[in-house]
């Protein structure tokens, strides 16, 4: 075989490679329509098992959107297949954190895939968890 074959087939080879390795990422549309202004950031929280979820550093991903008046749509195109739970808040003043009343209410929008309410104790990562194995879109209510 010749130098340049070999060289063709290594190219052929790792751009084949590449193209299913960005292939196996399926993209996670989220939607959120209820945003009370256009002000601030959406970050979303991602947590990909039951031990860390709803514990603070121990996150899977964290992303954070600006919020504009032209689309509550946001994409998210490199988490690999697999289950997740999302938490999401509208940080109104981009302070990174979600702002609470002395008694630990939350002053800002804020809500759960699945839209899982909680009343008394906070929601389980079962009850919010979403597959992810294809394209799939989301829509999560705030709630304020």
């Amino acid at each position: 075989m010749s130098m340049r074959l070999i060289n063709y087939l290594f190219i052929f080879g790792f751009v084949t490679l590449a193209q299913n390795i960005y292939a196996q990422s399926p993209i996670l549309k989220l939607v959120v329509a209820n945003f009370e202004s256009a002000q601030g950031d959406l970050q979303v929280s991602i947590f990909n098992s039951e031990k860390s979820f709803l514990k603070e550093k121990e996150e899977y991903r964290i992303y954070r959107f600006k919020i504009g008046t032209e689309s509550n749509e946001f994409a998210i195109d490199d988490l690999p297949k697999g289950k997740y739970a999302m938490i999401i808040f509208h940080d109104k003043n981009s302070n990174n954190d979600l702002d609470r009343s002395f008694l630990g209410i939350p002053k800002e929008g804020y809500g759960f895939s699945n839209n899982v309410k909680p009343h008394l104790s906070a929601p389980d990562f079962q009850d919010c968890c979403i597959s992810l194995d294809n394209d799939t879109k989301v829509e999560i209510e705030l709630l304020y």
